[in-house]
């Protein structure tokens, strides 16, 4: 179980603590003060807005010209992510891009987009920090290399490769709404399952159940 002590500003589970600057549990002497229980998402939310914290960074990958369902799917994840206080990682562009950060923004998040451009004139207008690169598609190297782990959501080659790279950097890849469905990536429905999912990961706990068709 998962509880969180308002009076000592740390997240309890089976006797350790959440370093919040590693994202990793300790050992912890001494009794609880006043826990109260909290779901995983909870728990990163609370993490996240706790003074000293270093947030987690979760990178969203998917195509510049997405379908209507892609973009409603990636508004909804960026808005769940910014909800658990996680900063979103992305190419800073159109599409999924453009409607991930304008999700995170409705929410009052944080996102961040590397460009491939060497200047910004092209940044879609809801990204919190647009950070031209001027290194073209190698900057999918870096999205997939930067965040916890990577949402694909929707796409082609392109995403296809921050999906690969991902996976070779070791990092968990959860997809959703057509995203290439490649071995080693976790498949989602909804975006209610990609947070509980990522939840879990930045914890490090038993994640949900597997959707079962």
């Amino acid at each position: 179980m998962l509880t969180v002590c308002d009076t000592t500003g740390h997240l309890h589970h089976n006797g350790q603590i959440l370093d919040p600057l590693s994202w990793r549990w300790v050992e912890k002497d001494g009794a609880l003060v006043a826990p109260r229980p909290v779901s995983r998402r909870e728990a990163v939310a609370w993490v996240s807005n706790r003074p000293g914290t270093r947030r987690r960074l979760i990178a969203v990958a998917g195509p510049r010209a997405g379908e209507a369902v892609q973009l409603e799917t990636a508004a909804a994840v960026g808005e769940r992510l910014a909800g658990m206080g996680c900063v979103v990682l992305c190419g800073g562009k159109s599409g999924v891009m453009d409607a991930v950060c304008r999700g995170v923004a409705a929410v009052g998040g944080f996102s961040i987009g590397l460009l491939p451009e060497p200047d910004d004139a092209q940044a879609n207008p809801f990204v919190s920090v647009a950070l031209p690169t001027g290194i073209g598609s190698a900057r999918n190297t870096l999205i997939a290399s930067g965040g916890a782990a990577l949402v694909a959501i929707g796409g082609g080659p392109g995403t296809l490769s921050e999906i690969a790279f991902a996976l070779h950097f070791g990092r968990p890849v959860l997809v959703i709404a057509g995203a290439p469905n490649v071995p080693g990536v976790v498949h989602c429905e909804t975006p209610d399952e990609i947070a509980e999912r990522l939840a879990a990961i930045l914890l490090k706990v038993h994640p949900p159940e597997p959707h079962r068709s």
